[in-house]
């Protein structure tokens, strides 16, 4: 197991939560032969493999709102290896390519109303490919149609991706990586209108925003001033605090210890789920005890309801 050092605490979102049960957990893990999407339940129970059958690399799970369907990001079909946003049920079956062009797609993240996914569309590889150099974020029908594209290209590199929808659906947050240096955190209405930087810290990580459930809160990532760590802030910005922060390697004491990464929150709001050392961790809002519920490896996860 890893270790961690608990952050400042973190005192309880002011608001009411929306009424909602933490059910099973999305993420990807290797499979058999590839990388696969997996569920498990929040008290590490009941894992299975909902993509064994494919060959495919399947990635970047999201629950749709209801947690019946799962968009998630395949290079299937793809002898190039680029990966595209794919739908399919909750159990596995009846997969689908959404569409939206693009040289390859990722992060998808479904609208409150389950009826659009915003996502990472790259327009122009970094040359010999591999990474994203302009990256713009985008939202697309779940049947495929009234794509739009919500950030534009800036004349430096820069790689939008990360999307997370606000409870009202109304405004998306995202992280920019300016020429794979510098990452910070912007905020644009689902229409592409009053784009806006809320956060720049200086970090290098990837932040990988995330909305808490009652749009109050934003949980990231940050290497700011320290080790790694998943941080909150208003969905202004302000008001940051650190929650938990990357401990050292069991293995290597005097090293740190695989990073805290991905956090997404529980539908309650009142604790996320990361990764951590390769696998899944669940801790609450104040950084106290967290819980390790992978033992096998465990990535990009996102926590549906009940």
């Amino acid at each position: 197991m890893c270790a961690f050092v608990a952050g400042v605490a973190l005192a309880s979102a002011a608001g009411a939560i929306p009424s909602a049960k933490d059910g099973p957990i999305v993420y990807d893990n290797s499979g058999e032969t590839s990388l696969d999407i997996w569920v498990i339940n929040p008290d590490g129970s009941g894992v299975r493999d909902l993509t064994a059958a494919e060959e495919s690399d399947d990635t970047d799970p999201a629950f749709s709102p209801d947690s019946r369907k799962i968009a998630f990001v395949s290079d299937r079909g793809n002898e190039d290896g680029n990966t595209f946003v794919w739908v399919m049920n909750a159990d596995g079956s009846n997969a689908h390519k959404l569409g939206g062009g693009g040289i390859f797609q990722a992060a998808p993240a479904w609208s409150p109303d389950g009826k659009r996914i915003a996502f990472m569309r790259c327009a122009r590889e970094v040359e010999g490919g591999g990474d994203c150099s302009t990256g713009q974020i985008a939202v697309i029908g779940v049947n495929g149609k009234g794509l739009k594209l919500l950030t534009k290209p800036l004349r430096s590199a820069a790689a939008d991706s990360h999307p997370s929808w606000s409870p009202n659906g109304k405004t998306i947050v995202f992280e920019r990586r300016v020429s794979f240096g510098n990452v910070t955190v912007w905020t644009v209405s689902s229409d592409g209108k009053g784009l806006k930087r809320i956060l720049d810290d200086d970090s290098q990580a990837a932040h990988v925003p995330s909305f808490s459930p009652n749009g109050k809160q934003i949980v990231y990532v940050t290497d700011t001033d320290g080790p790694e760590a998943i941080g909150v802030m208003n969905a202004n910005g302000k008001s940051r605090r650190k929650i938990i922060e990357e401990g050292t390697d069991p293995d290597d004491p005097g090293a740190q210890g695989g990073g805290v990464e991905n956090p997404a929150f529980a539908p309650t709001g009142n604790r996320i789920v990361f990764m951590a050392g390769g696998d899944l961790w669940i801790v609450g809002l104040d950084g106290k005890n967290p819980v390790q519920i992978t033992d096998d490896g465990g990535d990009d996860p996102d926590w549906g309801r009940g």
